[in-house]
C-alpha cells in the first residue's frame, strides 16, 4: 500500500481518538507544513518524515525569492499534512505557486482568517486536513497540548505589521513550532 493510501485508511479510526495521541492521526510518511503570511513576507515550511525541516520564503524587499520551480519539484509525490490546511494554507501555497507577490498573498490570507469568502479547493498536492478529524471546535494550540507536545509559539508579530530584516529569524521558528 503506498504511504498516501496508507495516510487515508487511517482516518476513519484517527476520527473516534480525536487528540488522543499521536498515532490518532494518520501521518505517517506524511510531510507536515505550514504558512505564515506578512504585508511583505510569505514563508512555506515543511517538516518530513525523519523531521528535516526544509522552507521557502518570499520578501523580495527582503533579498529573499522562493525558487517555485525547486517548491514545485519537492511537492511532487508528497503527501501533506496540515491542520485547517484546506481552509488555509492550502489555497495560499496554491497562490504562492501560481506566482503572487506578497500584497496578494497578504490579501488572501486575511480573507481566509475573516472567513470572508471560502476558501478555494486546492489542487497543489495531495493533502491531509487534520482539523476535520478533530470533533467539535477545537483549534491546533488545544490539540497539541492534548497531546504533550513541548513547545506552543504565537506569531511574534501582528500578521499586518510589515518585517524588516532583523525580524525573520524571530518569525521562523513559530513554522511548524506546535509540529514536532
Amino acid at each position: 500500500m503506498s504511504t498516501r493510501a496508507a495516510a487515508w485508511a487511517g482516518i476513519g479510526t484517527a476520527r473516534n481518538r480525536a487528540c488522543a495521541t499521536e498515532a490518532s492521526y494518520p501521518v505517517a510518511g506524511g510531510t507536515v507544513f505550514d504558512l505564515e503570511v506578512y504585508p511583505n513576507y510569505a514563508l512555506v515550511g515543511f517538516r518530513e518524515p525523519d523531521g528535516t525541516l526544509r522552507r521557502w520564503e518570499l520578501a523580495p524587499a527582503l533579498g529573499l525569492t522562493a525558487d517555485l520551480d525547486a517548491l514545485r519539484s519537492y511537492l511532487e509525490g508528497r503527501l501533506l499534512v496540515g491542520f485547517n490546511s484546506l481552509g488555509y494554507d492550502s489555497p495560499v501555497l496554491e497562490r504562492l505557486l501560481a506566482g503572487a507577490d506578497n500584497a496578494s498573498l497578504q490579501h488572501l490570507s486575511r480573507t481566509l482568517v475573516s472567513r470572508a469568502a471560502p476558501a478555494p479547493h486546492p489542487s497543489t498536492a495531495p493533502s491531509l486536513d487534520l482539523w476535520p478529524l478533530v470533533p467539535g471546535s477545537i483549534g491546533l494550540k488545544a490539540c497539541a497540548l492534548r497531546l504533550g507536545w513541548p513547545r506552543l509559539r504565537e506569531l511574534p508579530f501582528d500578521p499586518d505589521r510589515p518585517l524588516q530584516a532583523g525580524d525573520l529569524e524571530a518569525v521562523r521558528p513559530t513554522t511548524l513550532s506546535t509540529w514536532r
